[in-house]
């Protein structure tokens, strides 16, 4: 396949999910019975609570167990991190609601609290009350990942909040995803009994990089024409989307050699699912690649959205993947 080919196809996936979610972002933007029910269930991202808060975690519980995740322990941890993170998801929806009713994209534009569906009172109630319970439940765990918690709330607000707002900030955004997503590991770790971090040690630098850098690059790509209408200067747009497509790229490649240094150090996973996970790998660098390189000939919406959704979507796979390998 050329690259032009492989550009068309990119913009092909990245139009066809545009698609598929503006039929979804027109639920519940009406104000009457089970649409307002439909908006609060749109306003806490159930697919981003399965991949992000649910997956991810359950994956780097047994791989730090060894396959052997203790059940109480887990589903706290998953729980308490997925109403941690409605609670932040809610303050970012707040913050972004002049930015949201520009996007020219209905999943953005569509949102409840900017449409006004949900009220900026019910949702700061909301807020707060997700926020306490998800910090309650880390200290049911231990005292030690209760701090953890409330630690990483308190610093993930300061991503979120003016003044300093950091995922509106060039490179300042990409450091603090780092900073918080190696903070969400340890507070996983913290709630785990396991051995030591010689095997599981790249796992976690794979999560932390892929997640930290490389998905906070790739979303700032997918806003970056509205980001820089509503004078919001992330890394994408202080660089351009061709440019940080480039960096997330190469940042793909990086995790890939985590990946493989992983899969080098940890012993007694499956190797089928391992194979699957590193094709999968290997495949999205090339995308990226090609994808930056469209950028770079011309801007196109279609394909930085694809770069976002492909760049979950691969994420979810490769943690599925690792779940297989090493559940006993």
């Amino acid at each position: 396949m050329s690259g032009a080919d492989a550009a068309d196809v990119i913009g092909a996936l990245g139009a066809r999910y545009n698609g598929v979610t503006s039929r979804y972002a027109r639920w519940g933007t009406s104000a009457t019975g089970a649409r307002i029910l439909l908006a609060h269930v749109r306003l806490i991202r159930p697919t981003t609570r399965l991949w992000f808060d649910g997956i991810m975690p359950l994956a780097v519980v047994l791989v730090l167990t060894r396959g052997h995740a203790p059940f109480r322990v887990t589903v706290l941890v998953i729980a308490g991190l997925s109403l941690i993170h409605v609670a932040l998801t809610i303050v970012n929806d707040l913050q972004d609601v002049e930015g949201d009713l520009r996007s020219t994209e209905p999943l953005r534009a569509l949102r409840p609290i900017a449409r006004g569906t949900i009220s900026r009172r019910v949702a700061v109630v909301e807020a707060i009350v997700a926020g306490v319970a998800g910090v309650g439940l880390a200290f049911a765990v231990s005292w030690k990942t209760g701090l953890i918690a409330a630690a990483l709330g308190a610093v993930a607000l300061e991503h979120e909040l003016p003044p300093v707002r950091a995922q509106g900030r060039p490179i300042l955004g990409q450091i603090a995803g780092l900073a918080g997503v190696a903070g969400i590991l340890a507070g996983i770790a913290s709630a785990v009994d396991f051995e030591g971090l010689t095997d599981a040690g790249p796992y976690l630098l794979f999560v932390t990089v892929y997640m930290g850098l490389a998905e906070m690059l790739v979303k700032d790509i997918r806003d970056v024409d509205n980001d820089a209408a509503g004078g919001k200067i992330t890394t994408a747009v202080r660089y351009g989307a061709a440019r940080a497509a480039a960096i997330a790229a190469a940042t793909y490649l990086v995790t890939a050699g985590l990946w493989a240094w992983f899969v080098h150090t940890y012993s007694g996973f499956r190797p089928a699912a391992v194979a699957v996970a590193s094709a999968i790998l290997a495949v999205w660098f090339v995308y990226t690649a090609v994808a930056a390189r469209e950028l770079d000939r011309r801007f196109s919406k279609t394909v930085c959205i694809s770069l976002h959704a492909g760049s979950i979507l691969v994420f979810t796979c490769v943690n599925l993947a690792t779940i297989a390998a090493v559940a006993r």
